[in-house]
Order: structure tokens, then sequence, then C-alpha cells
């Protein structure tokens, strides 16, 4: 035997001492499908959400931001690179540095060679 909900209501109402219809006072039912009742709404907000925690992010030298390569929401780990800076003016800076460095050495090779020169003409 197979009972739906109205059925189950309806013998729940009619068996309840308090809701027994007398012939003086009558009740008003209402019945509307469950359904209706559980509905559950749905609605959108926008929001912003803000970390706990915050980075501030410096750089050991001045220069421009060249490329952004993450966005706002992206989850970062340790080692991810969120920015390229424009590294021309150190690139030119390095080369220089290294050319000096070689011009250096090459001054100190020849110092050396004069000088191992001058032992053996003052040996000599």
């Amino acid at each position: 035997m197979k009972l739906t909900i109205y059925q189950i209501l309806t013998l729940i109402l009619l068996f309840t001492p308090k809701y027994v219809a007398s012939e003086t006072t009558p009740y008003l039912i209402h019945a509307c499908h469950l359904k209706s009742l559980l509905t559950v709404a749905n609605s959108q907000v926008y929001a912003e959400v803000k970390s706990r925690e915050q980075a501030n992010i410096a750089a050991e030298i001045s220069a421009k931001i060249v490329n952004i390569t993450i966005e706002v929401g992206n989850k970062v780990m340790k080692g991810d690179i969120l920015f390229s800076l424009d590294d021309r003016q150190w690139q030119l800076q390095l080369k220089q540095l290294i050319a000096n460095i070689k011009g250096i050495k090459a001054r100190h090779k020849l110092a050396t060679y004069k000088l191992k020169q001058r032992i053996k003409l003052h040996k000599g």
C-alpha cells in the first residue's frame, strides 16, 4: 500500500483530536505543493576577497616593469616569476664591466711578461 504525502497529511489531520471536524467549528485548510516549500532561492553577489596577508614586493634595482606574468587572484608559489624588469641598462653595464675585466687581465698578463723579461735581462 503506497501512500502519497497528501494522503498521509489527510490521515494525520483526521485522526488528531485537535483537528477533528465538528459541526460547530469549521476549519480552513490550505493545501500547497511540497515542491514549492522546498524551493531554494538563488542569488548572485559580486565581491572582492582580500587576503589576510599582504606581501610587499621590491626590487634591488630601479627599472621599468616590461611584462607582468600574473593576474589579480592568481595563486603563486615561491620562485614564480611575477613580472619582468627592463634590464637593458644593466646588461650594457655588465658587458662594459666584462670588457674592463678582460682589459685588466690583458694588462696583467703583459706586465707579468715584462717583469719576467727584466728579470732575465738582470740575471744575464
